[in-house]
């Protein structure tokens, strides 16, 4: 799979014995990892927030 800077995925980070899937668009490479940035909402409040993921939690590419 290949991947660019600006490119949208979705990706799953496991909580529990579950994931939490979000949407997202890479902003860079850091070490191995990916640096994404998202959106999240919280009490009907959207917060953009940023992460680092390793390349096994992308779950597609979407563009």
């Amino acid at each position: 799979m290949k991947i660019k800077v600006g490119q949208k995925i979705n990706f799953g980070i496991p909580y529990f014995e579950n994931k939490l899937k979000y949407e997202g668009e890479i902003v860079g490479f850091k070490n191995s990892n990916i640096v994404v940035r998202y959106q999240t909402s919280i009490n009907l409040i959207t917060y953009q927030k940023q992460t680092e993921i390793p390349f096994s939690f992308i779950i597609n590419t979407l563009s």
